[in-house]
């Protein structure tokens, strides 16, 4: 069947208005922190040679540690749904098929998982589960812990609405919710009834805990790199840093949430940090977190795919 000229406009202008909304966003945010930064300057010169580079380092480390127990979540996942890969060959199908999320457009990500997972013997549908079994539980788990943690911060947010909202949060990571809404979107069969309860969730809840904890731990130790009046703790680094984190994702669109996320984590800070700190402090972020991806994905690339005789693969992959 041939596409109507119409969806076909449409289409090409749905894209070009998603080029123009990104360029545009990413445009204000460059010129936003020009102009914090050119208006603080002083202040800056005096964080910046204040820095301790060591802080930076253990917030890379506490980052290259979760990125690998987002691998062992993946893994967890293949296993449960039959797919034969060892967690050597998940760690390069997640490290090095996230670095394009850095290409601008929504689906340079989903097509890099795809062909890796092609050349490892996956299925499309087993390669999009590697990457979005982790990511629905660092977004529903870490939503739900930063919705928490909010209930001791001065928000202003009522916590008859943290609460519950949270505690939702961190049910929808069961796995009867998870695979409904898999089967919604027709990553699994309709008639796939998904894992029991017990299997898998438990572990893939722990190890998301961990996530946040070293992204908590992660973000104290780059607010404590400069030298700055006050501190914001535990809890805030993980309702501002994880809260940031998981905005930045929903802005899927940006090139690695890049601009929001920072705007979010300014926003989340401003209990503790004055803004222009704040600003500072979301870039040597931002720089850590890019170090770190992009630490996984060499050493991704190391690592072999250990891809199956074509007649051990999977019978849905089409020739």
């Amino acid at each position: 069947m041939i596409p109507s000229p119409n969806r076909q406009v449409t289409q090409v202008s749905r894209k070009r208005w998603e080029r123009v909304l990104t360029a545009t966003i990413m445009v204000a945010v460059l010129v936003t922190v020009v102009w914090v930064a050119a208006a603080n300057w002083d202040a800056y010169r005096t964080l910046v040679q204040s820095l301790n580079p060591v802080h930076l380092l253990g917030a890379l480390a506490a980052g290259l540690i979760g990125q690998f127990l987002n691998v062992v979540i993946a893994h967890i996942s293949l296993r449960g749904e039959g797919a034969q890969l060892s967690l050597a060959s998940t760690y390069r199908l997640i490290t090095v098929g996230g670095l394009a999320k850095y290409i601008p457009g929504s689906v340079w990500q989903i097509g890099s998982q795809a062909g890796l997972g092609r050349a490892a013997g996956l299925n499309f549908r087993h390669s999009m589960l590697a990457w979005i079994e982790p990511t629905v539980f660092n977004i529903t788990v870490g939503s739900g812990f930063a919705l928490l943690a909010a209930t001791q911060v001065e928000y202003g947010l009522p916590d008859l609405f943290l609460i519950p909202v949270g505690l939702l949060a961190l049910i929808a990571s069961m796995n009867p919710f998870r695979y409904a809404v898999y089967r919604l979107v027709r990553l699994i069969p309709r008639n796939n009834p998904g894992p029991r309860i017990r299997t898998g969730w438990p572990q893939q809840f722990l190890l998301t805990a961990a996530i946040i904890a070293l992204t908590g731990a992660g973000g104290m130790l780059v607010v404590s790199a400069f030298e700055l009046e006050s501190s914001i703790g535990f809890t805030g680094s993980v309702v501002a840093f994880v809260g940031a984190w998981v905005v930045g994702f929903l802005a899927f669109p940006i090139p690695g949430g890049i601009g929001v996320r920072e705007g979010a984590l300014v926003l989340a800070l401003a209990p503790w940090i004055p803004a222009h700190e704040a600003v500072l402090i979301a870039a040597a972020s931002r720089l850590v977190a890019i170090t770190g991806e992009l630490v996984s994905g060499l050493a991704g690339m190391s690592v072999g795919l250990r891809a199956k005789p074509i007649s051990a693969r999977d019978p849905n992959i089409e020739s």
